[in-house]
């Protein structure tokens, strides 16, 4: 947690530093299919091969910040915040894998009305469970995540109606084992960006 805050502090520090005609920001969330492997075994399909009928929700959120660098190249340089979970569970319990992704990326706009999006930067783990007893053990990594979003909004307020791709590599601490997690996912994002270039 101590992290996830000095992560989007500095962010949220770097955005006041930049000029208002260059900046960018953008929030939200979405759903959609994904899992969680350990050492390469789905563990989403581990309790269901032994039987134990279980469901999966999977999702993302996060917000970026940064600016762009040339004022009528539309390209913009942002730092990230993002995170995906997989939340495996029944009528009566569950596991939660969480992981988080602190980097930087891109923006760019071939389009007036279309977003790409890419982003690479260091993950870790913060997996939760309302099952007693069971504790989880810390991961440090690396993830990525692109996107393509439809941008409605011709004024410097918008929407973002899109798709995205998340995926995080955690090496854990106790165990040395791998834990990979992915999302695909459709999403909704409020986004701040200047659209109007002046002269």
């Amino acid at each position: 947690m101590k992290k996830m805050i000095i992560s989007a502090l500095f962010m949220i520090i770097f955005a006041f530093t930049v000029p208002a005609q260059a900046f960018y920001f953008d929030i939200g969330l979405g759903t959609g299919t994904g899992g969680t492997k350990i050492d390469g075994k789905d563990v989403y399909e581990a309790f269901r091969s032994i039987g134990v009928n279980v469901n999966q929700l999977s999702f993302h959120y996060g917000f970026r910040t940064g600016f762009k660098p040339a004022n009528r190249i539309p390209v913009y340089l942002v730092g990230e915040l993002e995170g995906l979970g997989n939340r495996i569970y029944d009528t009566w319990n569950y596991v939660q894998y969480n992981s988080f992704i602190a980097g930087g990326g891109l923006i760019f706009y071939p389009s007036p009305i279309f977003q790409l999006g890419a982003s690479f930067g260091y993950s870790f783990t913060m997996n939760t469970s309302d099952i007693p007893g069971l504790i989880f053990d810390k991961g440090h990594g690396f993830g990525w995540n692109v996107s393509l979003a439809w941008d409605i909004g011709k004024n410097d307020h918008g929407i973002l109606l899109g798709i995205n791709y998340c995926n995080t590599i955690n090496t854990l601490e106790e165990t040395n084992a791998k834990m990979e997690s992915s999302v695909f996912c459709l999403f909704m994002k409020y986004a701040y960006r200047k659209k109007a270039v002046k002269a």
